[in-house]
């Protein structure tokens, strides 16, 4: 990637919808656990108004919010090396 640049959620279509997705799904989920349901609302206000505001089709912007609403169960726990459990 050339460019690190922010997430524009305008930018959103049927080819990359599984990349945001996964993304969304992350940054709601650690914006709930660590910061609260308040970030966590702010965020999904945020999706809603940038793919509104880029025309985002409708079946597109549907995955993306159960991707929001995925979040509120996904916790995942980091796997540390040298933790015994993770070794195969």
């Amino acid at each position: 990637m050339g460019v690190n640049a922010g997430v524009n959620y305008r930018e959103v279509d049927e080819s990359n919808v599984w990349k945001f997705e996964k993304g969304a799904r992350n940054q709601a989920s650690y914006r709930l656990r660590n910061e609260g349901r308040l970030s966590y609302g702010l965020y999904y206000l945020r999706l809603f108004r940038e793919m509104r505001e880029g025309n985002v089709a409708k079946p597109v912007r549907k995955r993306m919010f159960r991707a929001l609403k995925a979040a509120r169960k996904f916790d995942p726990k980091p796997r540390f090396p040298n933790d015994p459990r993770y070794r195969r």
